[in-house]
């Protein structure tokens, strides 16, 4: 009686140990993913290849609710825009789950209650994958490049002190970096890597949509 007791107890204990192993497991998997931010981008690139981190593409997810969801022209980003600056990319970058955030100082303000010199946090609708280190971009949005010059409409956010593009689409210029067109199917099958799109602004799967990105590009590059 005494040892089909101690069997029972063993078995028991087994289990307990069996679920706890199961559960640590599950939480490290989630805290790898929860604290990605941790990590940075130059952590990220000396952990992988950039030919091997495939690039995909997203046309809807959480940022739809905060984004300027119609854009006609120039006027229509500056109008909705708290900050509209000229800033240069620096290399301190954190990846999110969902996105990233990237440390930009501004080179001259054209709208907004900043100045020249500043340092700004910006998130980008971009992300790293912490389980494969594939990325994927929201509506095109790539990474903005260390030491590259950019023309950012910006939006607030609420609760913590930094920015976000006031449209994922249309709310980043640079000035020595192209968008490209890619069609949808070569991104959804992971056709392309981050070694072809690392130096492009801006990827667009619709002609139509790129072509007035460069419309108000041109005019905003015309007047500044």
């Amino acid at each position: 009686m005494k040892i089909n007791s101690a069997v029972k107890s063993t078995k028991i204990m087994l289990c307990i140990w069996f679920f706890c192993l199961m559960g640590l497991i599950g939480f490290s998997k989630m805290a790898k993913i929860s604290f990605w931010g941790s990590l940075w981008w130059n952590n990220i690139m000396d952990e992988y290849e950039t030919s091997n981190m495939k690039c995909y593409n997203e046309e809807n997810n959480y940022h739809d609710d905060f984004l300027l969801s119609d854009v006609n022209n120039l006027t229509d980003l500056y109008e909705y825009a708290d900050l509209v600056v000229k800033v240069i990319c620096s290399s301190d970058r954190y990846c999110y789950v969902n996105d990233s955030k990237v440390r930009v100082n501004v080179l001259e303000v054209i709208k907004g209650d900043v100045v020249n010199g500043d340092d700004l946090w910006i998130y980008e609708p971009s992300s790293v994958r912490a389980d494969d280190g594939n990325i994927t971009l929201y509506q095109g949005c790539c990474f903005m490049k260390e030491k590259q010059i950019y023309i950012l409409f910006l939006k607030a956010l609420q609760y913590q002190d930094a920015y976000a593009y006031c449209s994922a689409v249309y709310g980043k210029y640079a000035l020595d970096q192209n968008e490209k067109f890619i069609p949808q199917k070569e991104l959804d099958e992971g056709n392309i890597d981050y070694a072809q799109i690392e130096n492009i602004s801006m990827i667009f799967t619709d002609r139509n949509v790129l072509e007035k990105y460069k419309d108000i590009k041109e005019e905003l590059f015309r007047i500044r």
